[in-house]
């Protein structure tokens, strides 16, 4: 599964609606949440939100959020594993109405 599959680039969610979306990373860890963290930074004009994700069995990593407000943001994965590709600086473009 892509970084940010619900959320590829052009498409539109609402503003206050609850965004959830997973990755799947090919690396495995023995204990997760321990061994790695990752987190989304969303960033709209001025203001960024950090946002941890949570482990969510095998190599699933999932993200809640619901505070962007209207017009296009970004959003980044960020992982505490640097040679973990699949966790490190993917970016999309997303598109927030009202």
């Amino acid at each position: 599964m892509p970084f940010c599959a619900i959320a590829a680039r052009g498409a539109w969610f609402g503003q206050r609606e609850a965004f959830e979306t997973s990755f799947e990373t090919v690396k495995r860890y023995a204990i997760p949440f321990v061994e790695t963290e990752a987190d989304f930074v969303f960033r709209q004009g001025a203001k960024q939100w950090k946002v941890p994700a949570f482990w969510a069995g095998g190599g699933k990593w999932t993200v809640r959020f619901a505070r962007l407000l209207q017009g296009d943001c970004t959003c980044r994965v960020v992982c505490t594993d640097k040679t973990n590709s699949d966790l490190t600086r993917k970016e999309q473009t997303l598109s927030v109405t009202g």
